[in-house]
């Protein structure tokens, strides 16, 4: 899980922002590719958190990610699940923090 805010006019850490690239990369989202995972927040990120965003029907693809955010929660789910789990049996309301990041091999 992430400990701060990561995307457009977040925070930015280089460990969250390295967390949220690797799920990112774990999430099949049409028109957009792989992410180094650097930990470096770029205009890619950015272009695939919104690009998730829209995936999942948020009205407002701000390309930020909060911790414990629908999107935070939608996106360790998605990834958890190998990026093939279809939008209406994601996860809507879930438990914050049930799949962590170390779950996914993430450190």
């Amino acid at each position: 899980m992430i400990t701060n805010t990561v995307g457009h006019r977040g925070r930015n850490g280089v460990n969250d922002t390295m967390i949220i690239q690797r799920l990112l990369n774990r999430v099949r989202i049409p028109g957009t590719q792989q992410l180094v995972a650097d930990g470096s927040l770029g205009v890619r990120t950015i272009f695939k958190i919104q690009a998730f965003q829209r995936s999942i029907g948020l009205e407002r693809a701000d390309g930020l990610i909060q911790p414990r955010s629908k999107t935070m929660t939608e996106l360790m789910t998605r990834a958890a699940a190998g990026g093939t789990l279809p939008p209406l049996l994601a996860l809507t309301n879930p438990v914050p923090g049930a799949v962590h990041a170390t779950a996914l091999g993430i450190e």
